[in-house]
């Protein structure tokens, strides 16, 4: 798809033909999409314990394309008219081909059959959970899964059940909020800065050292996620996106230093690696005894995150140009509508807590009977 995007990019701007062009980002969103879905590929090629690590290990690659992407930008462009940036399609092209060459070496290990029990076992599961639709289908964010038994893959019932579970619904939110605030002003604020009489590599600069901070913090928030689990990485996302929001909020037009832009990017991305880490975690403990419903999860999840981020992050031009009028005021106008999105994210952060503090209080009033009764929390 990166390719294929690429080739109509490059044919649309000889052509002069905005429309190609437009089809081109189409295509090259759809590849982008799909290429997210790698982490939780990285999740699969793992034993379990190691999920949470090989995820955020996954994003980590970020680190090298926060400086390799904008730079290459800059260099490839040949003067101007419309050969101006067919140069950075050409590598585009080239890059995905690469990619598509390293993925092509990833091995996943067969899951091993079904056993006759198990086969056995999965008809009365379905049995049961026909006359109820979300009875005792909870899992934790962050921890271990209650253990049921197989599925049929076939029940749409169940899949729906699971996708109107709270423990799918909060990280998934998590994830489109976490997105949008990061992404609203980043996706517009060199014209901002511009506009203040800042210089393009001054720009350049705060755009590298923000996507720096948006995949560095993957050396460790795998380990702490393991640790601590996916509700205490949202704590510490949620503090460091309202220090980043309020940074850009009281950001000035001075020339003299982009220090508070370089700040407050850099604290956006920071939370929103917290916050993306650990809900896609949560994500995964959600299908992870129900693997049958697996890639219905994942795509929900990227469908529901991407849509309605995307939604928000459109509005973002909206804001600062017709909202706020353009300038200080627009872009304070931005950061308060993004302040807002913080107090939402707060309260699903709120009734993630309140879950979980109700399945801990479960598990300590259930005595188990036998070997399918364990814990759906981890510490927190």
């Amino acid at each position: 798809m990166g390719c294929c995007g690429a080739g109509v990019a490059c044919l649309g701007l000889h052509l002069e033909s905005e429309i190609l062009v437009l089809v081109s980002k189409v295509i090259l969103g759809l590849g982008t999409g799909i290429g997210m879905g790698l982490r939780f590929a990285a999740a699969e090629a793992v034993s379990s314990p190691f999920a949470s690590r090989a995820i955020t290990l996954t994003l980590c690659g970020g680190c090298l394309a926060a400086f390799v992407g904008p730079e290459i930008a800059a260099v490839t462009r040949l003067g101007q008219g419309k050969w101006t940036y067919v140069g950075l399609y050409v590598v585009s092209f080239c890059f995905n081909v690469v990619e598509a060459v390293l993925v092509s070496f990833v091995r996943f290990n067969s899951p091993p059959p079904a056993t006759i029990d198990e086969r056995r076992d999965s008809e009365h599961e379905l049995e049961m959970q026909a006359s109820t639709l979300t009875k005792d289908s909870s899992t934790n964010f962050g921890g271990n899964a209650k253990k049921e038994s197989k599925a049929d893959p076939s029940s749409s019932t169940q899949l729906l059940s699971l996708l109107l579970q709270p423990e799918f619904l909060y990280p998934l939110f998590i994830s489109i909020l976490c997105w949008a605030v990061m992404a609203m002003p980043m996706s517009i604020f060199r014209v901002v800065m511009h506009s203040f009489g800042f210089t393009t590599r001054q720009s350049l600069t705060v755009i590298e050292v923000h996507f720096l901070s948006m995949y560095a913090p993957g050396f460790v928030t795998g380990t702490y996620i393991k640790k601590y689990g996916s509700i205490r990485a949202w704590q510490v996302a949620i503090c460091c996106l309202l220090v980043g929001t309020i940074i850009n909020l009281v950001t000035q037009e001075n020339t003299n230093t982009s220090a508070t832009w370089l700040l407050g990017f850099i604290f956006l991305g920071i939370g929103w690696n917290f916050a993306f880490s650990g809900a896609t975690v949560a994500v995964t403990k959600v299908y992870e005894d129900r693997n049958h419903f697996k890639s219905q999860i994942q795509a929900a999840n990227e469908f529901g995150t991407f849509f309605l981020s995307g939604a928000l992050i459109f509005s973002a031009g909206y804001l600062y140009t017709h909202a706020g009028g353009g300038g200080l005021n627009g872009w304070r106008i931005l950061n308060f509508s993004i302040l807002g999105l913080n107090v939402v994210f707060i309260v699903v952060l709120f009734l993630a807590m309140k879950k979980d503090r109700q399945q801990k209080a479960e598990i300590e009033t259930d005595v188990p009977t036998n070997g399918d009764n364990v814990g759906i929390c981890e510490t927190i």
